[in-house]
């Protein structure tokens, strides 16, 4: 029964929403995730007879399962998408997710370096060339500054205030913004344009 309804479902998608072939395919494992959840329970359900009741029964199925809130959220995804085409086809008249909330997403911390494993990197640069140098102050600014490689890239030197310890930045949108730099990526910064920068031109 819910074999037709998929067939249609995959055509709509593809000529009409222009998804990607992993998309497709992804929409239509969640969709058959519900019907599995179904047949498990015995429930011959024509998918109009789908309710928020079953969608919630079937959200603690996959949850009991394991699914991490990142995988639930994808999953209601599909399915919904899946009722909102059988509503544009006049099979149903209400999608059955219209009140579902999708579990919060957790944001995963960003992985970042120890102060020992930073310094093992600046520290293991062969200084002894110009590309050394020129390295060693990339990551010294990167690091002290915090700065994206793009901004790094547009940094002049008259945007840094010496005295101040203070950079001004230009980011994502032309934004500025003033940062600190710390001592130690002064003195490199000096020693750079100062000796390799002044040698090269």
């Amino acid at each position: 029964m819910w074999q037709s309804f998929l067939k249609g479902f995959e055509t709509h998608i593809t000529l009409e929403k222009g998804l990607s072939e992993n998309t497709l395919a992804a929409y239509v494992h969640d969709i058959d995730k519900l019907r599995q959840f179904l047949e498990i329970q015995g429930w011959q359900l024509h998918p109009k007879e789908v309710n928020r009741e079953t969608i919630r029964k079937f959200l603690t199925w996959i949850t009991d399962l394991g699914f991490t809130a990142n995988s639930q959220a994808r999953i209601l995804s599909g399915i919904k998408a899946f009722f909102a085409y059988l509503i544009e086809e006049e099979i149903i008249v209400e999608n059955p997710l219209k009140h579902i909330d999708a579990p919060k997403l957790t944001r995963k911390l960003p992985t970042v370096l120890s102060i020992q494993e930073m310094d093992a990197i600046i520290n293991a640069v062969d200084r002894s060339t110009p590309e050394g140098e020129r390295n060693r102050t990339i990551l010294e600014l990167l690091y002290s500054c915090g700065l994206r490689v793009s901004e790094l890239i547009n940094l002049e030197a008259g945007n840094v205030f010496w005295e101040d310890e203070i950079v001004r930045v230009i980011g994502k949108g032309d934004k500025e913004r003033l940062v600190p730099i710390g001592s130690v990526a002064i003195k490199q910064l000096k020693l750079f344009i100062n000796t390799i920068r002044r040698h090269e031109s």
